[in-house]
């Protein structure tokens, strides 16, 4: 494939899963080492579908998939989806590199068919995809747990509450702080614009809702948008340069 060479697929599924998923996600396995990666993503949309909970190393090997079969908009949305949910840094690095190089070719894409390409990789949504990751809710529920505790430890050994009462107290105050605050953005974050990434290539963006309406501009498969307001089978979105237009739901990943 032209441009960089994608991370290889990584390896490895839950125990948990059912013989049938297990199957399925082997089968995509086998699929991508022999390079039938049109196979392979026929064998990991099947384990997606039948799995109860999203898995990043799936997401990941789903997305890798596209890149290589040359549809960059699931690419990318799958890429996402594994960066969002990998817990693991050797996942979310391997995602993070091909996100990037997918990223790449949908901007030389761009460039060829004088489409707009929008990615929303600003320091804002980094910040509120943290926010989003189940890593900051831990983080907020830890710091919860601390002062359940901390309120227990008052109350049940009270000398031992005096003796370390500064260190106790600033910790306290320190993940307080960290409950509150990570919890408020996370429902700040969690309801902010919701995203989705265009699916097709070179996408007609129009003034209004429906075909009959003129011809705005064209987006490129692979740009991530946000979601703005909605009618039925449509959904007008705003790309990051700020231009805004209707796209058919079709078109769209969510």
């Amino acid at each position: 494939m032209s441009g960089a060479v994608l991370v290889a697929t990584l390896c490895g599924s839950s125990n948990a899963w059912s013989d049938v998923v297990d199957s399925a996600y082997e089968a995509g396995g086998e699929a991508a080492v022999l390079g039938h990666w049109s196979k392979a993503v026929t064998h990991y949309e099947r384990a997606r579908s039948l799995l109860v909970s999203p898995s990043a190393s799936l997401e990941y090997d789903l997305g890798t998939a596209y890149a290589h079969t040359d549809e960059l908009g699931p690419a990318i949305f799958h890429l996402r989806a594994a960066l969002r949910l990998a817990e693991r840094e050797r996942v979310r690095e391997a995602a993070r590199r091909n996100l990037s190089v997918t990223m790449r070719r949908v901007s030389l894409r761009a460039e060829t068919s004088g489409a707009r390409v929008s990615t929303y990789e600003d320091w804002q949504s980094r910040a509120r995809r943290l926010l989003q990751s189940g890593a900051a809710g831990w983080m907020s529920l830890l710091a919860g747990v601390y002062l359940a505790g901390l309120a227990c430890v008052r109350v049940a050994a009270p000398a031992a509450m005096r003796r370390f009462r500064s260190v106790l107290l600033t910790l306290g105050v320190i993940c307080a702080c960290l409950f509150v605050g990570l919890g408020l953005m996370r429902v700040v974050a969690l309801g902010a614009a919701a995203e989705a990434v265009v699916s097709e290539e070179h996408v007609a963006v129009r003034e209004g809702a429906g075909h009959h309406h003129a011809t705005a501009f064209h987006v490129e498969g692979g740009s991530v948008v946000h979601l703005k307001d909605a009618a039925p089978g449509w959904r007008r979105v705003r790309l990051d340069d700020g231009l805004e237009g209707w796209i058919s739901e079709r078109a769209l990943l969510f």
